[in-house]
């Protein structure tokens, strides 16, 4: 029995959430899911991803809703 591609290389069937590149003159990263990722300056990257995870009093992670995004 052969998994489908995302399953086996992402751990989800659901599709991967878009990635929208931005630049600001030799600073390049993408924009994903709410959080910034494969931040690079110039050719090198100077960090892989920033990410917020809001937690209740139970230490639940809520889930991330963006509204209104422009």
């Amino acid at each position: 029995m052969s998994l489908p591609r995302n399953v086996l290389y992402y751990g989800s069937e659901s599709s991967l959430p878009t990635r929208t590149p931005l630049r600001a003159g030799p600073l390049s990263l993408f924009f994903e899911a709410g959080g910034l990722r494969y931040i690079r300056f110039g050719e090198r990257e100077v960090l892989r991803r920033i990410y917020m995870a809001l937690r209740d009093r139970n230490w639940h992670t809520l889930p991330l809703e963006l509204s209104n995004f422009q």
